[in-house]
């Protein structure tokens, strides 16, 4: 019997020890609606975002925003990487990025934040997802999106997602 009660705490102290790697902002909370400041209804910028309990080996991080209810499909519309793995924030404007960081083009060939704007007034869903990788990407700025996910495929050691909604 004392056997086993160590081998539960183990248990649960392992569980605790391995918190899940998460992102969040102050500003709104997942699945819920993306204040108009960080759309085209208002200043276009982006939002201040938070992450924690990444993997050990995180060399550094890719952050991507991305709609699937845009009438084309799939649309990226940020694209950030090689954020140092020590970095644990991005804050609010696009053009505050750490050192190191490089913004790749959308899906629209533009070179910045584009904040969401459904075509339509219905709801929509946007994802900002965090990668952790073993590496840097060794690529240029500017490189598009689908460039920065090829190369990171097989680099991918964690992810988080925060969702946010808005419609005009």
């Amino acid at each position: 019997m004392r056997l086993l009660s160590t081998l539960l705490a183990c248990l649960i102290f392992m569980n605790s020890a391995h918190a899940a790697f998460t992102l969040t902002s102050p500003k709104f909370s997942n699945m819920g609606p993306i204040p108009v400041k960080y759309t085209c209804n208002g200043k276009n910028v982006s939002p201040p975002l938070n992450w924690q309990d990444a993997p050990a080996q995180t060399k550094s991080y890719v952050l991507i925003l991305s709609s699937n209810d845009a009438p084309l499909g799939l649309m990226y519309l940020w694209v950030v990487y090689n954020i140092p793995a020590d970095v644990t924030q991005l804050t609010e404007g696009a053009d505050t990025l750490p050192e190191g960081a490089m913004i790749g083009n959308n899906t629209i060939q533009e070179n910045n934040y584009r904040s969401p704007c459904p075509p339509d007034s219905t709801k929509h869903t946007y994802i900002f997802t965090l990668y952790a990788l073993d590496t840097t990407l060794d690529l240029s700025s500017a490189t598009d999106v689908e460039e920065v996910l090829k190369k990171m495929k097989k680099h991918i050691i964690g992810q988080a997602q925060l969702a946010a909604t808005f419609s005009h």
